[in-house]
């Protein structure tokens, strides 16, 4: 995976979950990381890139963002259901079918994609 891919990732992941709350005063399992990450959307002086947490690095920082995945995904599919758009309905399921079937894999850098993959046709479809 080339390095623009991961950063652009990692971006749109923080973007999703809204990183400036998820990770102020949390560590998820490691304690040096506590207070580490805040990127602020909104302040261009926290705009840091080195500030944005390595999804794509850490099963810790990755596999909330799965179960976050399943959670707008029922969220948005009450909103696709009243727009009727099943075509959509269908898409959202399949990537979140690929999502889960890939934590079997235990491959981080598939589940990660898939995750960024899930979370642009979410934001498409969010409009």
């Amino acid at each position: 995976m080339e390095t623009s891919d991961i950063l652009k990732g990692n971006k749109v992941i923080a973007e999703f979950v809204d990183v400036r709350h998820e990770a102020i005063g949390r560590n998820f399992g490691n304690p040096d990381r506590r207070n580490h990450y805040v990127y602020d959307f909104n302040d261009p002086s926290k705009r840091d890139i080195e500030a944005i947490p390595d999804y794509h690095a850490s099963w810790d920082w990755l596999i909330p963002v799965v179960g976050m995945c399943k959670e707008k995904y029922a969220e948005i599919n009450t909103i696709l259901r009243e727009r009727l758009d099943y075509e959509a309905l269908s898409e959202g399921a399949e990537l979140l079918t690929r999502i889960f079937a890939s934590l079997a894999s235990l491959d981080r850098d598939i589940i990660f994609s898939l995750c960024v993959e899930f979370i642009e046709w979410y934001n498409e479809k969010n409009k």
